[in-house]
Parts: structure tokens; C-alpha cells; sequence
């Protein structure tokens, strides 16, 4: 049994060690409100069980940043590349 306990708290540990090794490489991009709309819209798309193509990313971020009233985004492939990492 204790055995167990140990093999569980190891394991468990090195899943919090992978956690955290992909959250320090999170950053806040340059445009943190059409992000966050754009990841809330493509969670409930993938809720769905929808595929959703890169272009259709990228004329959804456009058309939240043109909503909000965000000025300067371009919605280029590369902001798309680092979204999506």
C-alpha cells in the first residue's frame, strides 16, 4: 500500500512538473482582450465538436478586434502560429 502512495505522489509529481514547465512559457500577447474572446469562442466551437480551418481563426480574431474597437491588430499568420502555441 504504501508503495502505492509513493508511485501516486511521484507520478503526481511529475505531472505538476510538466504543468509547469508549459505555463512559464505562456505569455500575454499584444492583444490580451481579442485572445481571450477568440479562445472563449474556439472552446465553445470545440465543445461542439466543430473543426474550425486556421482562416476562419483568423477572420473571427479580425472581426472581435473590429468589435472591441482594438486598434493595430492585423490578425497575421504568425500572431495566428503563436496563438494557437
Amino acid at each position: 500500500m504504501i508503495r502505492d502512495k509513493d508511485d501516486i505522489k511521484r507520478r503526481l509529481g511529475t505531472i505538476c512538473e510538466s504543468v509547469l514547465k508549459k505555463q512559464r512559457r505562456i505569455s500575454l500577447g499584444r492583444f490580451p482582450q481579442v485572445e481571450n474572446v477568440l479562445y472563449e469562442w474556439l472552446y465553445a466551437c470545440k465543445m461542439k465538436q466543430m473543426t474550425v480551418p486556421k482562416g476562419m481563426l483568423l477572420f473571427k480574431a479580425k472581426q472581435i478586434a473590429n468589435d472591441l474597437g482594438v486598434e493595430g491588430f492585423k490578425g497575421s499568420s504568425g500572431w495566428l502560429t503563436n496563438f494557437l502555441n
